[in-house]
């Protein structure tokens, strides 16, 4: 199971629809916190002179992994962000400490872009 954590002031859009049932308020959060899997997913355009893990790691939430999108990639494919095949994305959610047993809270620091 997969649960996003959006911006409170703003529901996320995708395709033009609010996906407000797929975003929990940080309250409800952090009475989950040892119940559920947290992945900070934040990436930025090179332009934007940001580093999303840079960022993971002056702040985050409490017990979150990193999700690096520059990593978790199909790496034999030309393009950069190619989906990576199912063995090559199982073996990178357990090296970032992921199982399939506990659900999933994914966020990123731009207003949900990564983490939907």
């Amino acid at each position: 199971m997969v649960v996003i954590l959006g911006v409170l002031l703003t529901a996320p859009m995708v395709y033009g629809k609010i996906m407000s049932h797929h975003v929990i308020r940080a309250e409800h959060l952090i009475s989950k916190l040892g119940h559920v899997q947290i992945i900070d997913a934040s990436w930025h355009m090179p332009s934007m002179n940001r580093n999303g893990f840079a960022e993971f790691c002056e702040e985050r939430i409490p017990g979150a992994a990193f999700f690096d999108l520059d990593e978790c990639c199909d790496k034999t494919s030309p393009m950069p962000h190619m989906m990576p095949s199912m063995s090559q994305f199982e073996a990178y959610m357990g090296g970032i400490g992921i199982v399939s047993e506990k659900p999933i809270v994914v966020y990123d620091s731009v207003s949900c872009a990564l983490s939907l």
